[in-house]
């Protein structure tokens, strides 16, 4: 009868701990919650956008639109600066997106001294887009999933420096524009940099000029002589 009995015992006691599942124990639910929270984290950092980690410390801000040097106002984003060469308006800070088939920054018709810097664009037509605008600085910011990172027209003296450039159609765009571009990171862009360059006329360059000197001024001093002749030609006929 004894073994009998503790062969049931065990028996019993194997019943019962199939039946108590860890799961179910207090331990086991708070070990079960704390594994789900580290998979939700992981799947959440693995689907964050390019750049969120950035953008964490970042400023949200509406699309910024100057139209001459009077609108650099902080109401346009700028934080500090008087816009001279020492002491440049700065635009700095920002977060902005998205802006589907609309302009991020958009500056245009000035002459003022400027930096934007430290900014996070993403999700637009264009980041940046600077038009007839000159002594500019564009550094240490990123632009993410546009059509064009950067669009220049029309500028002179622009600096575009230390970027990052990323998921776009065209990183760069320059037009009829002076500008340098150094140390950017290009990343997953159609075109990484596009280049439309002025035509100059011939006139103003320097084989213009020596056409000038060989060719153009002794043909008019020939053509000068054949008239004077002529006329001459024409006094000495009776």
């Amino acid at each position: 009868m004894p073994v009998i009995f503790a062969e049931k015992s065990i028996s019993g006691a194997c019943q019962s701990r199939a039946v108590m599942s860890p799961l179910k124990t207090p331990v086991g639910s708070r070990v079960m919650v704390a594994v789900m929270s580290i998979l939700f984290a992981l799947m959440f950092i693995s689907f964050s956008p390019p750049g969120s980690e950035a953008s964490a410390q970042l400023t949200p801000h509406g699309m910024i639109t100057i139209a001459g040097d009077n609108q650099f106002t902080s109401l346009n984003g700028v934080s500090s600066g008087s816009g001279t060469s020492s002491d440049p308006y700065i635009i700095q800070g920002w977060q902005i997106g998205p802006n589907p088939g609309l302009v991020s920054i958009n500056v245009k018709d000035t002459k003022s001294y400027f930096t934007i810097m430290d900014v996070y664009l993403y999700s637009c037509s264009i980041g940046v887009s600077l038009n007839n605008v000159s002594h500019a600085t564009i550094e240490s910011s990123r632009i993410f999933n546009t059509s064009i990172g950067i669009s220049l027209y029309k500028c002179d003296s622009v600096k575009i420096t230390s970027n990052t450039i990323e998921g776009n159609h065209i990183g760069i765009s320059i037009s009829y524009s002076h500008a340098s571009q150094s140390g950017n990171t290009f990343l997953n862009n159609q075109v990484d940099v596009t280049r439309l360059v002025k035509k100059v006329p011939l006139i103003e360059t320097w084989v213009g000029a020596v056409i000038c000197v060989v060719v153009l001024i002794p043909l008019v001093i020939f053509v000068g002589l054949l008239v004077y002749m002529r006329v001459k030609h024409k006094q000495m006929e009776p």
